[in-house]
C-alpha cells in the first residue's frame, strides 16, 4: 500500500535526494536553488538539514537549515552519519561535463554545520559505517575510507572500470550491500562481516538489468528497478 507523505510542488526529479540519520533523528535533502546573479541561468544544489522530533512529519521540513554554500553541480547520493552531525554527498565540479561517464569522475564531499565543505576522495555512493569511516564505489571496486587516518582500503575489486550507471545501497543495519551492474545485467548482494576487519562476503548473484537498489532496514529484502535490456532506450518498461 502506498502512502503519500508530502506532495511534490513540481514534478519529482531524480536529482532531489533525501536521507535520514540512524533512528531518523536528522533529515537532509538536496534541493535546487538559484546561485549567483538573477540573469545567470546556471543552477546548483544545496543541502538542507533538520533535526526531527517525534512530533515532526516530512510535511514540516520547510524550516530546514541550509548547511552548504557551494557552486558544485548535481549534488546527490546523500548519507547522514549515525550521530546526525555530518553529511556525505557526491557532486561534480562546475567545469565537468553534464553527466560524467565513470565513477571516479565524481567527487565525494563532506559537509557539517558551521564547518567548511571539502572533498575527501573520488567516487560515488558513500555510506557511513561508523562516524569516522564509510564505504563507497570507485572505478576499480568497493572501498572503505577512514576519515581521521585519511586512508582507503579495497574491499571488493571490480572486473571492469565502473560506469556511473552502477549503483549501490547499504541496509540501515549495515549488514547487507547491493551492487547493480546494468551493463552486464547483474546484481550482486554482499553481507558485511565485522568479526575482525570489515569483509564483504557475496551471498547472491541475480540476473537482471536493474537500477536504484534498495535494501530493507534489516538487510533481508532487496528491491530494484528492473528494465527490459533489449529495449532499454526505446521502451525500458521499468518495474519494481
Amino acid at each position: 500500500q502506498n502512502k503519500l507523505l508530502r506532495p511534490s510542488v513540481n514534478k519529482a526529479s531524480y536529482i532531489l535526494h533525501p536521507s535520514f540519520s540512524k533512528q531518523y533523528s536528522s533529515f537532509v535533502g538536496s534541493v535546487a536553488s538559484q546561485y549567483g546573479p538573477k540573469d545567470d541561468i546556471a543552477r546548483t544544489l544545496q543541502i538542507y538539514t533538520k533535526v526531527m522530533t517525534e512530533n515532526d512529519t516530512l510535511a514540516q521540513v520547510a524550516d530546514a537549515e541550509r548547511i552548504t554554500k557551494t557552486t558544485l553541480n548535481r549534488i546527490r547520493a546523500l548519507s547522514v552519519s549515525d550521530d546526525g552531525q555530518q553529511v556525505l554527498f557526491v557532486a561534480t565540479d562546475e567545469e565537468e561535463v553534464m553527466f560524467p561517464k565513470f565513477v571516479d569522475d565524481w567527487g565525494i564531499y563532506i559537509a557539517s554545520k558551521n564547518k567548511e565543505t571539502y572533498k575527501i576522495t573520488s567516487g560515488m555512493y558513500p555510506y557511513w559505517i561508523t562516524n569516522e569511516s564509510f564505504i563507497y564505489l570507485k572505478n576499480d571496486g568497493v572501498y572503505l575510507y577512514n576519515i581521521s587516518k585519511k586512508k582507503e582500503k579495497l574491499l571488493v575489486p571490480n572486473g571492469s572500470k565502473a560506469r556511473t550507471n552502477q549503483m549501490m545501497h547499504l541496509s540501515e543495519d549495515k549488514s547487507t550491500l547491493a551492487w547493480t551492474f546494468p551493463s552486464n545485467s547483474l546484481v550482486f548482494v554482499f553481507r558485511l562481516d565485522f568479526t575482525d576487519s570489515l569483509i564483504l562476503e557475496q551471498i547472491a548473484k541475480i540476473d537482471t538489468t536493474a537500477f536504484w537498489p534498495v535494501v530493507s532496514p534489516d538487510g533481508n529484502f532487496l528491491a530494484v528497478q528492473s528494465v527490459n535490456a533489449e529495449s532499454i532506450i526505446e521502451d525500458p518498461q521499468p518495474v519494481l
